[in-house]
């Protein structure tokens, strides 16, 4: 079943990419921006960066998982040698149907925040180049985009922090998932993938909760997510499983959490380990609903540099 729906998934992607005309790189249904946000570099401290995707309307790109379909965007980075460069940091995901399949990603503009530390060495100028590929796709056909996004640092002995936060890279942290130690664990029984989580919130304070695990292939993307409050400060999360086995270490994931209220969901970064306990109960009746994307367009910008696409 498993292999069945990944060929499927290969196919649709393939039909997808195939149907697209070689001009429509010409217009690109996406455009990127990289932001900086000193506005210069001291050797061995470090700059963050923003890629800044700009999703027209109708649109979608994919996270670090894309669930069923779909390609997560990769960068190339460029620059003098020694120079290093964080890991990428995704904002939490939405999930949306893609030609009857689920998928994770974002259905506006976002942001993917990094870091990059140049050399003691390094004087002058840096230039900062950055080579990226992503997938975009709307309700019929995907499109595979990619540019090259650039800016140049000037090297000072002191790097010139913000005076006061830059209200650009507060946002795109905002959007981030919060980073917690929290104690999450999991079993597989019964074909479902129950995680159980300690959480600092009751159930009273949330709307609804949803699990995004990073490692693909592990849960089946379009099936219900049943939430069960085990204990106060104790929430189960089962879905059905795709993986026959829990993988081997932590397996990172984002929890989603909505407020009753209004206001935005916010998401909260969790490491799920293998546990020892017997599963709650599942009820139908409380699975978690679809996503809405909380990210929107920024402004107030530092650095920019705009990319020609090819």
């Amino acid at each position: 079943m498993t292999s069945l729906r990944v060929l499927r998934a290969f196919l649709v992607i393939l039909g997808a990419l195939v149907a697209v005309p070689t001009a429509a790189m010409d217009a690109p249904e996406t455009s990127l921006r990289l932001f900086a946000e000193q506005t210069r570099a001291a050797p061995g401290q470090p700059v963050s960066l923003a890629l800044a995707f700009d999703v027209k309307p109708g649109w979608h790109l994919y996270w670090k998982n894309p669930g069923d379909t779909g390609l997560e965007p990769k960068v190339r980075w460029e620059a003098p040698e020694g120079t290093t460069f964080g890991a990428l940091e995704f904002p939490t995901p939405e999930d949306f149907t893609f030609a009857g399949f689920t998928n994770y990603g974002y259905t506006k503009s976002f942001n993917l925040l990094t870091s990059v530390v140049l050399p003691e060495t390094a004087t002058g100028t840096a230039e900062i180049m950055g080579r990226v590929e992503w997938l975009a796709c709307d309700d019929k056909i995907c499109v595979p985009e990619g540019g090259q996004v650039s800016l140049t640092l000037p090297i000072s002995d002191e790097a010139a922090a913000p005076a006061q936060p830059d209200p650009y890279f507060a946002q795109v942290r905002e959007a981030l998932p919060l980073k917690t130690d929290w104690q999450a664990q999991a079993v597989l029984a019964d074909g479902k993938l129950a995680t159980q989580i300690a959480v600092p919130f009751e159930q009273g304070d949330i709307g609804a909760l949803k699990l995004f695990p990073e490692t693909g292939s592990l849960i089946v993307y379009e099936a219900e997510q049943d939430v069960q409050w085990v204990a106060p400060g104790l929430v189960q999360v089962s879905v059905k499983a795709q993986a026959p086995a829990l993988p081997q270490g932590a397996v990172p994931a984002v929890l989603k959490a909505f407020p009753k209220g209004a206001g935005p969901a916010q998401g909260y970064g969790v490491s799920i380990v293998p546990g020892d306990f017997a599963p709650v109960a599942t009820s139908a009746s409380e699975s978690a609903p679809a996503l809405s994307s909380d990210v929107g367009a920024v402004s107030g910008l530092g650095l920019t540099a705009s990319l020609p696409f090819a």
